[in-house]
Formats: C-alpha cells, structure tokens, sequence
C-alpha cells in the first residue's frame, strides 16, 4: 500500500489511480473499523502528525504520508460526504 502511494508522490491527489490507492487504504482500514469522512481524516492527519507513523509512511518514500493526507482529503470529499 506504502510502496504505490510513494510511486505516486508528485501526482494530482484526485487523480483516478491515486483515489483508487486511497480507496484501497481505506477498505484495509475498514477491516477493522468504517470510519466517516470525518474520522477518515482525523485518521489519516494523526499519520502525518506522530512521528512513528509518519515514519512509517515516508519510509516508502519521502513525502508519503503527506500526499496520502492530501489524497484522503479528496477521496472523503468525493466518496464519503
């Protein structure tokens, strides 16, 4: 999941092949908890804000959790409101 969002770093976030990756993502979250728009975000920023998971993300590729935050922005505007 990390691997295709940091290949994707530097594309348009709305993008249909980035929304798709987010739309992956949040079905693997979604195993374990359907999140709203809301919390999908505040999900989400939490992996740019902790450093544990920032690293975790940027570990694929600098930048990572950053575009997946700019992404999931889109994709919970488009699909979850």
């Amino acid at each position: 999941m990390a691997a295709g969002l940091a290949a994707a770093v530097g594309e348009d976030p709305g993008a249909p092949a980035v929304q798709d990756l987010v739309r992956r993502h949040r079905a693997w979250v979604s195993v374990f908890w359907t999140p709203d728009a809301a919390a999908y975000r505040g999900l989400v920023r939490m992996y740019v804000e902790d450093g544990r998971f920032r690293a975790a993300y940027d570990a694929a590729g600098p930048g990572t959790a950053d575009f997946l935050a700019r992404a999931a922005d889109v994709f919970a505007d488009r699909a979850l409101s």
